[in-house]
This record gives C-alpha cells, sequence and structure tokens, in this order.
C-alpha cells in the first residue's frame, strides 16, 4: 500500500472506526476506510479552507468529514432507497442531495471557511504618515484651553476646507 502523497487527512481511520461501531477492520476494508477519508479531506477542503491538518481544521469540521466519510463507507455508491423482499430503507433525500455533503454540513463548511485561520496569528500593520508640508489647522475645543488639529485650510485632501473657523498655527 502506497502512502497518500496530499495534504493530512482531517480525520483518521481510529475515529472513523469508533463512529462505525468496529474495533478493527480487514486489511481491505481498513485500505477502503483511508481512501474514503482522503476523498472527503480533498473535497472539506474544496468547500473550505486547505487546512494542513485537523487540528487547525477545528473539531466542526473534523465531525462534517467523519460524518461524510461514514456514509460514502457504508453506502459508497450512493443509493437512496433498498428493498429486501418486505423490507424497505429509504435514506433522507438530503443525505445525497448535494453529493458528498448534506446542505447542513455544507453550511459548517461555509461557516468554516469565513473564519480566520489558526495558523494567521496576530499580525502589524505597518503605516506611515507623510509629511507634505502643509500647515496644520486648529479648531478650539468647548471647555479647553488647547486647540484640537485639524486638516489646513490648503490642504488638497482636505475637500471642505472651510470646515473650521481657525487659522494655522
Amino acid at each position: 500500500m502506497t502512502e497518500p502523497t496530499g495534504p493530512a487527512r482531517l480525520a483518521t481511520t481510529d475515529q472513523l472506526k469508533v463512529r462505525l461501531g468496529k474495533s478493527a477492520l480487514s486489511t481491505k476494508d481498513d485500505a477502503r476506510a483511508g481512501a474514503v477519508l482522503d476523498d472527503v479531506s480533498a473535497l472539506a477542503r474544496s468547500e473550505g479552507r486547505e487546512w494542513p491538518d485537523a487540528a487547525a481544521a477545528g473539531a466542526d469540521v473534523v465531525a462534517v468529514v467523519l460524518s461524510a466519510s461514514m456514509r460514502a463507507f457504508n453506502n459508497p455508491n450512493m443509493y437512496v432507497s433498498r428493498a429486501a423482499g418486505v423490507f424497505n430503507h429509504r435514506v433522507h433525500d438530503s443525505a445525497f442531495a448535494t453529493g458528498t455533503f448534506t446542505k447542513a454540513e455544507l453550511d459548517i463548511l461555509a461557516r468554516a471557511r469565513r473564519k480566520p485561520s489558526r495558523s494567521a496569528g496576530l499580525w502589524t500593520q505597518a503605516t506611515t504618515k507623510g509629511d507634505y508640508g502643509f500647515p496644520t489647522g486648529f479648531v478650539p475645543v468647548e471647555g479647553s484651553s488647547e486647540p484640537f488639529p485639524v486638516y489646513a485650510e490648503d490642504d488638497p485632501f482636505n475637500a471642505y476646507g472651510d470646515h473650521y473657523s481657525g487659522g494655522s498655527r
């Protein structure tokens, strides 16, 4: 068996086994579970973000991947109904209406797409104040002896120019 070359799965086969109610899978089913998780993880990334791993994706995205993987593992042909003699079983239409994910799962992935990435961290925006040589205008401040600086009357960036009565200092 070759190792996947793409990004890490957003869930593990052990997590999927728990949801399937199995303590172990056959070699064939274990390989299939891994392939399903690879596929669903890739599809989740296409609907959400390029999460590097499950920790960056968050628990809600991992839950969506596991839920969709469980459906795909149990029902790879996406049948919505089965009949055997008098027994009939029907899967709710929403289970495969949008492909791999239900509408609710797509909503969760969309919400996760809008969240800032946990790896983004804090950053600083550099700013500068250009000195254009324009005099600073001042306006009187009620209750204070110190005037407040505003754009100068002749500053071309000041569209109003006459919004204060004080002159330059």
